[in-house]
């Protein structure tokens, strides 16, 4: 998933994203897992715009910046291997994860580990 589009708007992770994450994992339990859940599983495509759907008013950038972050962590990448499924809202396997999308989720991890080493050494 690509960071949202950049704006005006400062969103911070204290007073935005943390909130919506937490109300995610309230409002649909089956399917997204509360900060700190060591395995969290993969989410349907384009769940965005079923969360808006179900959840009109919602706040769409916040959202955005939030599903952005719940897919950048090492427990939902670590989740996207092949035979997983992805998950609608409700918690029903919707479709298969991809060859490609374990490149992704591997290449991800790879250079997030390779930017932490050098941070280290520096």
């Amino acid at each position: 998933m690509k960071p949202p589009a950049k704006s005006d708007r400062k969103i911070t992770y204290k007073e935005h994203i943390t909130p919506m994450r937490a109300m995610l994992a309230e409002r649909f339990p089956k399917t997204f897992m509360p900060k700190g859940s060591r395995q969290k599983p993969p989410l349907a495509i384009g769940i965005d715009e079923a969360i808006i759907e179900r959840i009109p008013d919602i706040d769409v950038e916040v959202l955005k910046w939030a599903l952005f972050d719940y897919t950048q962590g090492y427990s939902y990448l670590d989740g996207i291997r092949i035979g997983a499924f992805r998950l609608d809202l409700d918690g029903n396997p919707v479709g298969n994860i991809l060859p490609d999308d374990v490149t992704y989720a591997g290449n991800v991890i790879r250079n997030r580990k390779r930017r932490e080493a050098s941070r280290k050494k520096a």
